[in-house]
């Protein structure tokens, strides 16, 4: 099971670098994924074109086992251009779960005019658990 654990996350790694590089990071219960479209010379080749971030918390992954997708259902929410091929995306979690949630993972799936990547892992691209 652990060798079966660790092949997963490293394909994720894998995939995460492959299709997108995408960061992270939280401030309290705010969550922003900052997806940057020049890495791998413009893998994507947004160049202003939308790209949607579709995002969710499996039951598994939280202390209270709510499963919750948190940028709308599929194709998800068109992330905010930044300019200079940088792209993003805010959440606060406590719109989703009450106070005191442990949320171990957050899975998501970028997707537009470069297709879609598979299911990719939070915790690659830098999500702290809390």
């Amino acid at each position: 099971m652990k060798t079966k654990l660790l092949f997963t996350l490293l394909l994720a790694l894998v995939i995460q670098f492959t299709y997108a590089q995408m960061t992270i990071t939280q401030n309290g219960d705010i969550v922003t994924f900052t997806f940057d479209d020049n890495t791998l010379g413009d893998v994507w080749d947004a160049n202003g074109n939308p790209i949607n971030l579709y995002s969710w918390i499996d039951a598994v992954d939280t202390s209270d086992g709510n499963f919750n997708t948190i940028f709308g259902g599929w194709p998800g929410t068109v992330m905010t251009d930044n300019g200079g091929n940088i792209y993003e995306l805010s959440v606060n979690l406590s719109t989703y779960y009450p106070n005191g949630t442990l949320i171990s993972e957050i899975k998501y799936i970028l997707n537009g005019v470069g297709g879609q990547t598979a299911d990719l892992l939070g915790t690659a691209a830098g999500y702290t658990p809390f």
